[in-house]
């Protein structure tokens, strides 16, 4: 029988200590974040100080810093897609492939990014809008192959 009120007095001292240790780490926390809201009170508000930074600047420096940011595009007066558009539509130029046409157009200087699976991508996309002539494959004979080389 004493056994049972030892083993109840210990798990009542555990307790206590578990519930003290609680609301000393409570007590604790609190003051580590009053110390944070005290430091955020003295601060210094970071918008005003951004704008008194900016205030100090010349209007040449604002527009600087300004485009640099923005980096505003140019409205192009020739997209992609219209060049590739007329490109897949003419049947003269049947025999080109899709990276042929990406070719073309990054070397003329209207889309340094275009690739030929973005070529591929409009002859798929605007088949039921755009007249997209069928690529033809070109089949080489010796003697073509021949007279190319000047032989």
């Amino acid at each position: 029988m004493q056994v049972r009120v030892l083993q109840y007095s210990i798990v009542e001292v555990v307790t206590m200590n578990a519930l003290e240790k609680i609301k000393s780490a409570q007590s604790a926390a609190q003051v580590i974040i009053a110390g944070f809201q005290g430091e955020l009170a003295n601060a210094p508000d970071a918008v005003e100080a951004r704008k008194a930074e900016l205030m100090a600047l010349k209007k040449d420096e604002l527009i600087a810093r300004i485009l640099e940011l923005e980096k505003p595009k140019g409205e192009a007066k020739v997209k992609v897609e219209d060049v590739a558009k007329a490109l897949m539509e003419s049947p003269e130029c049947a025999v080109l492939t899709w990276s042929d046409i990406a070719e073309l157009i990054q070397a003329s200087g209207f889309g340094e990014k275009t690739s030929g699976a973005s070529i591929a991508s409009y002859a798929s996309k605007r088949k039921d809008d755009w007249a997209v002539v069928p690529r033809e494959r070109l089949k080489f004979n010796a003697a073509d192959l021949m007279a190319a080389a000047g032989m």
